[in-house]
């Protein structure tokens, strides 16, 4: 560029760009508290359905056919793992999503109950640390 060879010439130019498209790149089923809802509930992201040989199965509209699947466990801060679901053997809930509350408080959270499922457009106010999930 001839603005950076004019100020700079005697330096080499290294131009990094954040594609931030890739961003949104990430298994279907992968962690992600952007749509979690805050209580339990049958729950699950969607995920397109794959025939034997991996292929996308689409509807006959043309559209991809999908499924509800649940979310890959995260982890606890021991690195222990953290299932986001009831096992199924579990007396009122099982199988269900725990919610966003109910792993905040296995992560040792005691206020969530208060707190906004989010605040708008995932922005919070300037400073805050406690006003949303």
């Amino acid at each position: 560029m001839d603005l950076l060879q004019k100020h700079y010439p005697d330096s080499d130019h290294v131009f990094i760009f954040d594609n931030a498209s890739t961003h949104l790149k990430h298994a279907e089923d992968a962690l992600s508290a952007r749509h979690m809802p805050k209580r339990i509930q049958d729950w699950g992201v969607d995920a397109t359905v794959r025939d034997e040989a991996g292929k996308a199965v689409n509807r006959p509209n043309g559209k991809l056919l999908k499924t509800k699947v649940w979310m890959s466990d995260g982890y606890l801060s021991n690195g222990r793992s953290q299932p986001l679901y009831f096992p199924e053997g579990h007396a009122e809930h099982a199988g269900k999503f725990k919610g966003i509350a109910q792993l905040l408080k296995e992560h040792g959270f005691t206020n969530v109950e208060k707190l906004k499922a989010q605040c708008k457009d995932f922005k919070c106010k300037e400073g805050a640390t406690d006003c949303c999930c």
